[in-house]
């Protein structure tokens, strides 16, 4: 089976306007960046934003503030087949990876032994990763 034939290629589409946005706004330096963040504060009715340079500092970010909360847990649960950034970050947190099998029809989670590993004492929380532009099936 080619995954190919099953899984569509993710994109991104990036026009010359949006590029004269981008620049115009990097000139713009810190007003830019703190319009953007009050734009996105107001859209979510939330009273925080953080905008960050990565997903992999995102994500570093949000697992140190799990950690916090919850101490006694340093467990992360992800699946078997994913890209590196996600256990790299996981590691550099000071957290454990816990891997769960993935089906190879779909490259998500094998849903059955992810049940299973929810009751892990020590999990902090579960990670799915999206590949190839395909969503994992998130219950």
């Amino acid at each position: 089976m080619r995954i190919g034939k099953i899984l569509p290629p993710a994109i991104a589409p990036i026009g010359f306007k949006d590029i004269t946005r981008g620049l115009f706004a990097m000139r713009q330096g810190k007003r830019a960046t703190a319009a953007f963040a009050d734009t996105l504060r107001d859209y979510f009715q939330v009273r925080y934003c953080y905008l960050l340079s990565s997903g992999k500092a995102s994500l570093a970010l949000i697992l140190r503030a799990l950690h916090e909360l919850h101490p006694d847990r340093d467990e992360v649960l992800i699946p078997a087949f994913t890209c590196y950034s996600v256990p790299a970050t996981i590691f550099r947190v000071g957290l454990k990876i816990r891997i769960c099998d993935v089906l190879p029809e779909t490259l998500d989670f094998d849903y059955a032994e992810l049940t299973e590993q929810l009751s892990a004492p020590r999990l902090l929380c579960v990670i799915p990763t999206h590949l190839f532009g395909v969503t994992a099936d998130i219950p």
